[in-house]
């Protein structure tokens, strides 16, 4: 599992070798300072995905998303997934 989103969460290669099973992208979108990756990116991978269209601005309710997140997570962590946390 991978509870952070960075340059590397976008190497498949990568995120293969050091057995990530889940990824939650908290940025997801194609705007600037958004991370361009979708379900559709990891089909090819075992990887599970989230993704929450949220901009990083004191504005943004991110509390919206608290439930559906934490549900991932937890899903995540009683499968035994591999996990990071950034």
């Amino acid at each position: 599992m991978c509870i952070y989103f960075s340059g590397a969460a976008k190497n498949k290669q990568y995120l293969k070798r050091i057995g990530i099973t889940h990824i939650l992208n908290t940025a997801e979108g194609n705007k600037f300072g958004m991370v361009n990756t979708s379900k559709d990116y990891y089909r090819d991978t075992n990887i599970k995905y989230m993704g929450v269209q949220l901009l990083d601005l004191p504005v943004t309710n991110i509390s919206a998303h608290f439930a559906e997140t934490a549900d991932f997570i937890e899903n995540g962590v009683k499968s035994g997934g591999n996990y990071k946390l950034r």
